[in-house]
């Protein structure tokens, strides 16, 4: 099993054990998916891939976060809709467990343990 990490659009996260079927990641995106990538970071998303066109509501957390890891992204762009975290695919393509760099990094956002709630700290 692979451990993914669920931040729904409150802000909570989850952890998840991937059975290594697509119909699971579908099930928590709510449809078909896509993947997001985080810059130079450990860790990718998968979001909805029609949220925006079905008008799923952003997730502000995991969109700061997309944001804040250096990735190039059109200027007002978000994720929408709950997403789900895994590492970096291994040498055969299989996603990997969460890091512990993706836990370090939502901390920025106050969710510091799971079921907390994201509230951004000001700079």
């Amino acid at each position: 099993m692979t451990k993914g990490l669920i931040l729904h659009l409150d802000g909570t996260m989850e952890e998840f054990d991937y059975q290594s079927n697509y119909r699971e990641i579908q099930r928590i995106v709510d449809g078909y998916f896509e993947v997001v990538r985080f810059g130079d970071k450990p860790y990718f998303c998968y979001c909805n891939d029609e949220g925006k066109l079905i008008r799923l509501p952003q997730n502000k957390t995991a969109t700061d976060l997309w944001y804040d890891s250096g990735q190039v992204i059109m200027i007002g762009d978000y994720i929408a809709g709950t997403v789900i975290f895994f590492g970096h695919p291994d040498g055969e393509g299989n996603d990997t467990d969460y890091p512990q760099q993706l836990v370090d990094d939502l901390t920025k956002y106050n969710l510091t343990k799971f079921g907390h709630k994201h509230t951004k700290e000001k700079k």
